[in-house]
């Protein structure tokens, strides 16, 4: 098995500004607030602003959808510029989350599907 054979997405973030494409499918994010870009790991990467409320998003729809007992993996490189409590990556329709990875200032990461 090669490691895109069930890939859904995947993000660089290697754009400066605007839509961010989706590198292996159609799953292009949305800017929502004008985020930013500076220097990653490898390439670029986006710089978010915790105090503009600046996210990238993008509208739900079924290949970004789990279903029961259904494994998944989510990837991502994060660099904290403050200690502060936010979402890193989630899946949410309405205040419904099917699964979330954030940061708690006063626990660290946490992960829940």
């Amino acid at each position: 098995m090669a490691l895109i054979d069930d890939l859904v997405a995947f993000w660089e973030l290697e754009e400066v500004s605007g839509t961010r494409v989706d590198a292996h499918g159609a799953n292009d994010l949305t800017d929502n607030n004008t985020v930013a870009s500076t220097t990653g790991k490898v390439g670029n990467c986006a710089d978010f602003e915790a105090s503009n409320s600046e996210s990238l998003s993008i509208a739900d729809n079924a290949a970004l959808s789990m279903g029961v007992n259904q494994s998944f993996t989510v990837n991502c490189w994060v660099n904290m510029e403050s200690n502060t409590n936010g979402a890193i990556v989630a899946k949410m329709s309405g205040s419904n989350g099917e699964y979330y990875v954030s940061y708690l200032a006063s626990g660290g990461f946490r992960i829940w599907a």
